[in-house]
């Protein structure tokens, strides 16, 4: 329930992300505090504690595969992925289990591909893709559902 606060400063930054493909520093940590303290709320410290150990673990693990990728591709790993992007990702860690926060990650960002590759369909697509966008909408339909299946 408390994670419904989290809902501006999230709309915030994607609405920044699909205009400028640039998220505010102080919408990410209030993003992260809000939801930090909602999760510790909802939770407690030991699940939250868990939920951000294996979830670390997670990413540390899918930076390694993506860093093989830009190796492949002969690309900076920077040019890959944003800092805002990895930020948000991190952010989002203490309010998922291991097993929902990587299915959130593939999911959203598949997600957001197909949504960018089709807009490129319309010669509307930009060169950069809108990460924090579509995670960030994905994330709030999360949020409302986990709070909707509470009060039902």
């Amino acid at each position: 329930m408390w994670s419904l606060l989290c809902i501006p400063p999230l709309a915030a930054m994607v609405i920044s992300d699909l205009r400028s493909r640039r998220i505010g520093t102080v919408h990410l940590i209030i993003f992260g505090i809000t939801l930090l303290m909602a999760s510790l709320w909802d939770s407690g410290w030991c699940q939250v504690l868990v939920n951000l150990s294996f979830n670390l673990l997670a990413v540390l693990f899918l930076s390694i595969f993506l860093y093989g990728y830009s190796r492949i591709r002969k690309m900076r790993l920077a040019d890959m992925i944003g800092g805002g992007d990895l930020a948000f990702a991190l952010a989002a860690m203490p309010y998922l289990e291991i097993r929902e926060y990587v299915l959130f990650l593939i999911s959203s960002c598949i997600l957001t591909l197909a949504v960018w590759w089709m807009s490129g369909i319309k010669g509307k697509r930009s060169k950069d893709i809108p990460l924090v966008t579509g995670m960030g909408a994905y994330f709030g339909v999360v949020i409302l559902y986990r709070t909707i299946t509470v009060l039902i």
